[in-house]
């Protein structure tokens, strides 16, 4: 027999093998929780996103702005994290006044309340700002992460984008839910 002969009879066999004895799902793996779901969103939105950062900067700092709903499990996986070459830091904001005192390149909002509301609308965060469980949605952030049918879609504003000069390749906006100001 030959070897070509030899090698193509044992992957048959192993073929015909896993097709009388398949191997069953294993049930105890689960899916990923929506908190996961929505920071590997948020990480995966970076990765298409042209920020308006300078050249010389190492890192991308992520705030965390009223307890986001992703904000723990950024926190976790930041530090082991990059996005073009650059380390994600996240930092979790205590007051309002501290976000207009840091440097935040992005800003993942919670809840909020009226004042919150009143910053946003005023559009002077000089930042990708990312709604992810925030009341205000799409109109006051550049992106809104909402839930579909046990998924994690995204919404983009296009016209905020452009104000604090943020660019979305165009692979990214074919995956957005909805966009506003196209």
């Amino acid at each position: 027999m030959n070897l070509k002969f030899s090698f193509g009879l044992i992957l048959g066999l192993i073929f015909l093998t896993s097709l009388l004895f398949p191997v069953a799902a294993n049930p105890s793996i689960s899916q990923p929780d929506e908190v996961s779901l929505r920071a590997a969103v948020i990480v995966g939105v970076l990765r298409y996103t042209q920020l308006n950062l300078e050249e010389y900067r190492q890192n991308i700092q992520i705030c965390g702005w009223h307890n986001p709903i992703s904000g723990g499990k950024l926190k976790a996986v930041a530090p082991n994290l990059t996005v073009g070459n650059r380390n994600l830091i996240y930092i979790a904001l205590q007051s309002d006044a501290e976000l207009q005192a840091r440097h935040c390149d992005v800003v993942v909002i919670g809840e909020g309340d009226s004042e919150t509301t009143n910053i946003l609308k005023s559009n002077s965060i000089p930042a990708l700002t990312i709604c992810d469980g925030c009341q205000t949605g799409i109109e006051n952030s550049v992106l809104e992460l909402i839930r579909i049918k046990n998924k994690i879609r995204f919404n983009v504003n296009l016209e905020l984008a452009e104000k604090v000069n943020i660019k979305f390749s165009s692979s990214l906006l074919e995956l957005a839910n909805k966009i506003k100001g196209r």
